[in-house]
């Protein structure tokens, strides 16, 4: 369960570089 964890937070980081576009972009 420690290895899913960190493997999901290296996703949120890329989502959240996604969403700051986005506002950049709006």
């Amino acid at each position: 369960r420690r290895k899913n964890y960190r493997r999901k937070t290296g996703h949120r980081q890329r989502y959240t570089e996604v969403r700051i576009t986005d506002l950049n972009l709006g």
